[in-house]
């Protein structure tokens, strides 16, 4: 009985760390990829860059890019964060889903999917969010996110 009260608390353990791997993933870039990044995204003086991406479509269970070209109520979203010297912009695997969206100022492909192979394709979601600072620390999380969420991001990048 001892041994099953075990198993079933190292499992619940792997569970929870499991669950957990989808947030707070950081760590520094390199400087080459800081530079392709700040080239990539256009982020030149902010402390901060925000990158609001979407996956694949064949990672989420509802089609994601349906309302891709409406895209106010990811603007409002993080406007009313208030946020202070932080460049957001919009990252899309599928480009050809959101060609009509993709400005190259705001609104990116995932050039060669790099976005998607450096950061996100180890849990499938609809979206995901990057944080870097200008140092290039980074914090990052897939799935669906609250306001909260990127507070918390941002404030990991600062320690």
């Amino acid at each position: 009985m001892k041994k099953l009260i075990l198993l079933i608390l190292v499992l619940s353990f792997f569970e929870l760390f499991a669950q957990n791997d989808k947030y707070d993933l950081g760590g520094k870039l390199t400087k080459a990829e800081l530079i392709f990044i700040k080239k990539r995204f256009n982020w030149i003086e902010e402390n901060y860059l925000i990158i609001n991406y979407r996956q694949p479509k064949t990672y989420c269970h509802y089609n994601q890019y349906r309302k891709v070209n409406s895209s106010m109520w990811f603007e409002n979203y993080f406007s009313e964060l208030k946020l202070q010297n932080t460049r957001v912009v919009y990252s899309y695997f599928e480009s050809k889903l959101a060609r009509k969206k993709i400005d190259n100022k705001d609104y990116f492909e995932d050039q060669n999917k790099y976005l998607f192979n450096r950061f996100f394709n180890k849990i499938k979601s609809c979206y995901a969010v990057l944080v870097i600072n200008k140092n290039g620390e980074f914090q990052h999380m897939n799935g669906e996110y609250y306001k909260e969420d990127i507070l918390r991001l941002i404030d990991k990048t600062k320690k």
